[in-house]
């Protein structure tokens, strides 16, 4: 089991706005210039169209981000879409919940 605390959780790839949470400084940084900008606990950015989806989720995966699975168009199952599509290379980590702060 590990912790969150220092890695990016994309909660919202789905709809027209990106939202992650993220509490490492130097990733914070890093999300900042793909034009994130917090909104409370969370981080936000407008998503222009499927184009902008597949750059952004591309560019999170480099970074090692995390994707929440679950229910309907949940961040993992849309990754997993550009995966099976060929539109993403690389693979990816999906985050099933176990608790508030652990995840497998």
């Amino acid at each position: 089991m590990n912790e969150l605390r220092d890695r990016i959780l994309v909660k919202d790839i789905a709809g027209n706005t990106a939202i992650l949470q993220c509490n490492n400084p130097e990733l914070v940084k890093k999300i900042e210039v793909l034009g994130f900008s917090s909104t409370g606990m969370n981080y936000s950015r407008k998503i222009s169209g499927m184009d902008d989806r597949r750059d952004i989720v591309k560019k999170f995966v480099a970074l090692g981000a995390l994707f929440t699975a679950g229910r309907d168009w949940s961040t993992a199952e849309v990754v997993a879409l550009f995966w099976k599509r060929e539109l993403l290379l690389k693979s990816f980590s999906p985050l099933l919940g176990k608790g508030r702060v652990t995840f497998q």
